[in-house]
């Protein structure tokens, strides 16, 4: 199994679509969760996830192997410094 920062520089650099699938699958479920007990709205929860991903293909140059958008703490989503 590929690490995140392993999945995150085979996008950056190659585009692939499968290692952005992979990151998905991985994380989308627990974004996901996180956002709907925060927003008690299961469409705004939806949005906000998809929002979360849709900044890597946006600006993958802006993503490193050990950079996070978000860090959970307590099981709430916090935004990391940026780089």
């Amino acid at each position: 199994m590929k690490s995140d920062g392993e999945l995150i520089s085979e996008y950056t650099q190659q585009r692939s679509e499968a290692a952005f699938r992979q990151l998905v699958e991985r994380y989308g479920g627990t974004v996901y969760s996180i956002l709907s007990k925060a927003v008690a709205d299961a469409h705004l929860a939806e949005d906000a996830a998809q929002l979360v991903f849709s900044t890597l293909p946006r600006n993958p140059h802006g993503w490193s192997p050990d950079h996070r958008a978000l860090a959970v703490s307590d099981g709430h989503l916090l935004p990391t410094p940026g780089k």
